[in-house]
């Protein structure tokens, strides 16, 4: 309603000038983190004001996913129907992602389906995506974290650079860190970015109370 993201002339233009990115690539961006976020009402909104759903965000972390891809890779299944009514293109969609997504969705029974119908999909869906289990707690869905727990996923995994553990604290996620800890989540591991624990990242997210639950909980933890 304020010209964010419509021309090159209006308020957002006169302040930011050249460092503005064009609009539909700005659109892009929004719009994508609102898919892979589970945030309907943003998401709702870009796409009432005429949003192009196809148009893949430039941002390297999101590695040239479309929001369709995005959507049902994080298991928000509402949004990606929204998406695909929008005129969103689906081709890009095949069966590992719809599993991933049913997994961070704790779709119980499509995870059961797709195993029966594909034996491999699990070993290759724990090779594709290490990190599902830290993705689950980005987005905080415990129940979906215990879920791949059972399915072998990696608890601890530092693939990518940080655990699970480290998301949580981060965010400030209380029954995410609890949720963590019960399923065996080591606080003691440290990142390879920052050399920082999950305690490190709760301090540095502004989390005093949880940075010390989580140093109680790693000096509890037993020396090899």
């Amino acid at each position: 309603d304020h010209g964010l993201g419509r021309d090159r002339a209006g308020p957002w233009y006169r302040l930011l000038g050249a460092a503005l990115h064009p609009p539909a690539v700005l659109m892009a961006e929004v719009l994508q983190h609102a898919a892979e976020n589970e945030l309907p009402n943003r998401l709702r909104l870009l796409l009432a004001r005429g949003t192009d759903p196809n148009i893949k965000a430039r941002h390297p972390i999101f590695l040239g996913r479309t929001p369709y891809f995005g959507a049902v890779a994080n298991g928000n299944a509402d949004i990606a129907s929204w998406l695909n009514a929008a005129g969103a293109d689906t081709s890009t969609v095949g069966p590992l992602t719809v599993f991933l997504g049913a997994c961070l969705a704790d779709e119980r029974h499509r995870v059961r389906a797709a195993v029966v119908d594909d034996p491999t999909i699990l070993l290759r869906a724990r090779t594709a995506h290490p990190d599902a289990i830290r993705r689950a707690a980005e987005l905080g869905r415990p129940d979906a974290a215990a879920l791949l727990v059972e399915l072998g996923f990696a608890l601890n995994d530092v693939s990518q650079g940080s655990t699970a553990l480290h998301a949580a604290a981060w965010r400030g996620d209380r029954s995410m860190i609890d949720a963590l800890i019960a399923l065996g989540a080591d606080p003691t591991l440290v990142d390879s970015q920052f050399d920082g624990t999950p305690a490190g990242w709760a301090h540095h997210g502004g989390h005093p109370e949880l940075a010390a639950l989580l140093d109680e909980l790693a000096s509890q933890r037993p020396t090899a």
